[in-house]
């Protein structure tokens, strides 16, 4: 049971993250590849991942591509075999994923980042730096 919990948890809490963005206030989706390196003390380790965008003109939230796709075919694996009756799920090879996700917003001018830590989830929040004119 707790394993659903902890499956079920991140899925939720996606869900109400991406109802920052309505479907319908989307202007768009902007699907990307990254290349980078998250931890400088290993600059040999670099990391590739899709990102996803969805923005219009007053909002944009930031998310990881590879781990929605990741988490949606755990989900369906989950589904499946619960649906056999099985109490063994393979789920496959996990694909490391950057797990923040990043809100901007236009109104405040603030930076969001939501990011999971030890079974909690924390919203840091900081002012957009506006590049300077030369």
């Amino acid at each position: 049971m707790l394993r659903y919990i902890k499956l079920l948890a991140p899925a939720l809490l996606l869900c109400s993250l991406c109802s920052f963005i309505s479907r319908n206030e989307i202007s768009g989706v902007a699907i990307y590849h990254l290349s980078h390196i998250r931890d400088t003390t290993n600059a040999w380790r670099v990391w590739e991942e899709d990102f996803q965008m969805a923005f219009n003109d007053r909002k944009s939230v930031y998310t990881s591509y590879t781990k929605q796709l990741q988490d949606a075919a755990h989900k369906a694996q989950i589904e499946a075999a619960t649906k056999a009756g099985s109490n063994n799920i393979t789920m496959g090879l996990l694909v490391p994923s950057t797990a923040e996700k990043i809100y901007t917003s236009a109104a405040d001018k603030s930076l969001y980042i939501s990011k999971p830590f030890s079974d909690n989830d924390y919203l840091i929040t900081e002012a957009r730096k506006r590049p300077t004119g030369r």
